[in-house]
């Protein structure tokens, strides 16, 4: 029949993005018939979240094409919908994934304390990981830890290694 004969083709494609490394380049240059595939796009946003940007806009207020997305990699929540911005689960998956994803947010959820305290759990997460190799990364921590209303009091960086104080997290060494 056609409609399983339909159903394959879109199997296939989607087998075929999860085998490739360069999804993103695989999408930017598909068909938009490919594009606006929900099975294509899932395989794709699951394998690389950025992957989004490529997709048609039905598929980037798809709330499944973009838990996938951001479940993945949490700033593919800047090429959602708008709308899509505004959903506390999608929000909420994105920050937990990374805590970055908070400026991407609607304005109201950028307020919600859950949501800021996700993104806060997730960016000491990623900072205990980070090695900081400049005055530069040093900056954007401050900004960032500013904007997630952390309050950081002190940063000092020695060979690498970050010793930060704040009034909302205790002291400690992050390498």
């Amino acid at each position: 029949s056609s409609s399983s004969q339909c159903g394959r083709c879109c199997n296939s494609r989607a087998s075929l993005i999860m085998r490739r490394a360069d999804v993103g380049d695989l999408l930017r240059d598909a068909r938009p018939n490919i594009k606006g595939d929900k099975q294509c796009m899932l395989a794709a946003v699951s394998k690389r979240g950025f992957a989004l940007q490529h997709a048609d806009e039905t598929m980037k207020s798809d709330k499944q094409v973009l838990l996938a997305a951001v479940k993945q990699h949490g700033l593919a929540l800047q090429h959602a919908d708008e709308t899509m911005k505004s959903d506390k689960q999608v929000v909420l998956t994105a920050v937990e994934q990374n805590g970055s994803a908070l400026r991407y947010a609607a304005g109201p959820l950028q307020q919600d304390e859950e949501i800021i305290l996700a993104a806060k759990k997730a960016f000491l997460q990623e900072l205990s990981s980070t090695h900081f190799s400049d005055v530069l990364d040093l900056v954007r921590l401050w900004r960032f830890m500013r904007n997630l209303r952390i309050g950081c009091c002190r940063v000092v960086m020695t060979a690498g290694r970050i010793r930060y104080r704040s009034d909302s997290f205790t002291s400690g060494y992050m390498a």
